[in-house]
């Protein structure tokens, strides 16, 4: 049961995190703000990053997963994405 709540955790960290963020989008939208520009969302935007990283590792039974990669590395696709979709 340890193990599995070890194990767990990573993705309660990060559900929890993702909640915090998407209600930070909702409260700074309703004040016509840009949420992109605020420090404690990109604060909290780099936790997720490296909770993401964590899980990453530890999910990959191989030993090639990465927990290096930081918040800068998902910044850049997001870049890509905005650049390359109709939407």
């Amino acid at each position: 049961m340890l193990i599995e709540a070890d194990a767990r955790r990573f993705i309660s960290d990060a559900i929890e995190i993702e909640k915090e963020l998407l209600s930070m989008e909702i409260r700074e939208k309703a004040k016509g703000r840009i949420v992109i520009e605020s420090p404690d969302y990109k604060k909290k935007r780099g936790e997720l990053a490296i909770i993401m990283g964590q899980i990453n590792s530890v999910a990959n039974s191989e030993g090639k997963g990465r927990d290096d990669l930081k918040i800068k590395i998902f910044e850049a696709a997001e870049g890509i994405l905005r650049r390359i979709s109709p939407d």
